[in-house]
């Protein structure tokens, strides 16, 4: 089953003193990327986010944001991070040495600058916990379900695209039938030229032959790209990394074609390998989005 690597989901949970909004996003990327936006007063559970994120989501440039709103029932309880304030006011004090003037900024200016305040909430630990690990869940649920979507749609378009390819694979393979008399006509000539009438060894004559035939002779190209795209279709069932498993296959068929082109003298074989290679590298960029 394809699965992209875009996808966006979101939920609202809480109780009669605050409600959180979770939102989940998430992008293409080779491996998992996990970033975060919580208030303050649950960085402390940053990690049960990551844990639970690295079990659904093996790829993609993850990020979860989550706001509070605090219900009239609950004050919310602001809290100064002296830390930070005394490192602001340093570096104030830095610039102000560095340009030679006199610092004025008041102290209630500080407090305005990021995570000097935050405000934290009344309720326990516990409590909090578990609105956020409902909210996550279900942020994450309404995720994968939009990246199942995407994956349908993406599986729809590279069916489509990869059968495109192996028609034009098959024209390929007939106008090589067609041509191949005219390739040895053209070997025979060439091998006629070299002898031109002087004694040769027929070893060597025909170890001559079969490297000039192997150099035109494109059937195993051909029959490697089949495969590849075989391969390639038995993807679609796959249950985990198909992205990378495909991306590695167009990547054999690319030089597969370019071979083709490098052997063959066939103006028609050469603008279908052209055609072949545009649309590999269409099916490349819908790759990078699948898991």
């Amino acid at each position: 089953m394809i699965i992209s690597m875009t996808g966006f989901g979101k939920s609202v949970v809480g109780n009669e003193e605050l409600s959180l909004t979770v939102e989940v996003r998430s992008v293409n990327s080779r491996f998992l990327d996990y970033t975060s936006r919580l208030p303050g007063f649950m960085t402390q559970f940053d990690h049960i986010a990551n844990r639970v994120i690295k079990n659904k989501c093996e790829r993609g440039r993850v990020t979860l944001s989550v706001s509070v709103d605090f219900n009239g029932s609950l004050t919310s309880i602001p809290k100064l991070n002296i830390e930070l304030l005394g490192k602001y006011r340093k570096l104030v004090s830095q610039a102000a040495e560095q340009t030679g003037t006199e610092p004025e900024i008041p102290l209630e200016t500080y407090l305005t600058f990021p995570e000097v305040l935050n405000l934290e909430s009344g309720l326990s630990d516990e409590t909090l916990q578990v609105l956020f690990s409902e909210g996550l869940d279900k942020a994450l649920g309404e995720l994968c379900e939009m990246r199942k979507t995407e994956g349908e749609f993406l599986a729809e378009d590279l069916a489509q695209r990869i059968e495109h390819v192996a028609k034009k694979v098959d024209e390929v393979f007939e106008l090589s039938l067609i041509h191949q008399p005219r390739s040895v006509e053209k070997l025979k000539a060439r091998v006629t030229e070299l002898i031109d009438g002087k004694e040769v060894d027929e070893n060597r004559l025909y170890t001559e032959i079969s490297i000039m035939s192997g150099k035109i002779d494109i059937t195993e190209e051909l029959t490697r790209l089949k495969s590849h795209i075989e391969l390639f279709r038995s993807y679609f069932n796959c249950e985990s990394y198909a992205g990378k498993k495909m991306n590695f296959l167009l990547q054999e068929m690319g030089r597969e074609i370019n071979t083709i082109g490098s052997k063959t003298d066939v103006l028609d074989i050469l603008h279908i390998a052209v055609d072949i290679k545009n649309e590999l590298e269409k099916i490349r960029e819908q790759v990078q989005n699948i898991l």
